[in-house]
């Protein structure tokens, strides 16, 4: 990516054919090699060096008989994530199936995912709020400033257990951004009393997707009532909660990636998703194109 990135800032002088090819590169390097999709044993540096090295030496637009090179750079940018990371690979690598053996905490894009989404949230409530702030390192003299991702459903939270508690740890729905002294606070409350009382700092809570939270736990809590029509407290009706709010927080956060990561040449976006572990195996996700009707995210 660093050698595209360099060709760009010294071979385009007009800044806003600049700042187009730059914002590709970046949805580039998140949708393919921030989420993983790119393969260890290929990770396509080969096919983007040649369009930098191209870019840089005034040949791209000559090898490919156009007039005009940051054009053809982008074209063949779109074309890239078109055939590496389109829409559904976007999406497979940000939704968990109940088969696979990924936990988003190792995800090493997981903090920097999430105060993305915490900036997000704060400018749709009007609020601004630097990445680069949610993103600083432990202050050694203010500890509490420090974020970290935590889950939402604790390792040592013994509410449910077995094959079904393992695969709701691991999914990106269980992950939110904490300070050190909340989480510390939180620890191992179940998950109903952590949104009632765990998440707060001094009765108030700081970060939009902490508050947003009771919303997805109270319709979770309605889907089990209401459609289930679970009656117990038991481990079964707890886990089925669970899953349905992680499930509305996943739509979420992936319709946020699709918003902030998008590229609206590409012929199927903008896209919606929407995340339903409770449909029959292979339908976990359905995304919608643009132009159906039938779009609920």
């Amino acid at each position: 990516m660093l050698p595209l990135v360099l060709a760009v800032f010294q071979r385009e002088p007009d800044p806003k054919r600049r700042a187009e090819a730059l914002d590709l590169l970046e949805k580039l390097n998140f949708r393919y090699y921030i989420t993983g999709i790119a393969p260890r044993s290929d990770s396509s540096q080969g096919e983007l060096f040649r369009m930098a090295h191209s870019y840089y030496h005034g040949t791209l637009a000559e090898d490919a008989h156009v007039p005009d090179a940051s054009t053809e750079l982008c074209r063949q940018l779109i074309e890239f994530i078109r055939h590496n990371a389109g829409t559904r690979n976007f999406v497979k690598h940000l939704v968990l199936e109940k088969d696979e053996s990924r936990d988003f905490y190792h995800w090493q894009g997981l903090k920097f995912f999430l105060a993305s989404y915490e900036q997000y949230l704060c400018e749709k409530h009007n609020q601004h709020k630097p990445l680069a702030e949610l993103l600083r390192g432990r202050n050694p003299k203010a500890h509490n400033d420090f974020l970290h991702r935590e889950h939402i459903l604790a390792l040592g939270d013994d509410s449910i257990s077995g094959d079904a508690s393992d695969f709701l740890r691991r999914r990106l729905g269980n992950f939110v951004l904490l300070r050190e002294g909340t989480n510390k606070g939180a620890g191992r409350m179940p998950v109903s009393h952590k949104i009632e009382y765990g998440y707060q700092s001094q009765g108030t809570i700081e970060l939009y997707q902490l508050k947003e939270l009771k919303d997805f736990f109270d319709a979770g809590t309605k889907f089990v009532k209401q459609d289930l029509k679970r009656v117990n407290q038991t481990w079964k009706y707890w886990q089925e909660l669970l899953c349905k709010m992680f499930d509305l927080r996943e739509k979420s956060l992936v319709n946020f990636a699709l918003t902030r990561w998008g590229v609206d040449q590409l012929p199927d976006e903008p896209a919606a998703v929407h995340v339903d572990n409770f449909k029959k195996p292979g339908e976990v996700y359905r995304i919608w194109r643009k132009q159906e009707t039938d779009v609920e995210a």
